[in-house]
């Protein structure tokens, strides 16, 4: 003996609406970069009873794209030291020391 169920009229969209929640949104801003920077310094972060020691950027910070050998104003990414882009963003990093033409090649979607 079979037994048949009837399902809601919602449960069949459902699936539909769900790919629609998952698709790619392009990123603002002209699209993610790479952080780099010229030196590295070292800072102490925490309470005293925990403290540590992070590397952090020295000197101007540049930008690269995500797969490139060259920053966007023309330096070797070789010579240059990387950095986590989630602490060190170079869109969230201070203006006064982003590369001007980094910063404003990173601005108009380069």
């Amino acid at each position: 003996m079979t037994v048949q169920q009837s399902l809601p009229d919602h449960a069949e969209s459902s699936p539909r609406r769900a790919r629609r929640r998952l698709t790619l949104v392009a990123p603002l801003g002209g699209g993610v970069h790479r952080t780099f920077a010229e030196d590295v310094e070292i800072e102490s972060t925490g309470p005293a009873w925990r403290r540590r020691e992070r590397m952090a950027p020295a000197g101007f910070v540049h930008a690269a794209q995500v797969e490139g050998e060259w920053s966007l104003c023309g330096i070797l990414l070789d010579s240059l030291h990387e950095f986590d882009r989630g602490r060190f963003s170079f869109d969230r990093l201070d203006g006064s020391r982003q590369c001007a033409v980094c910063r404003s090649a990173s601005r108009a979607g380069s």
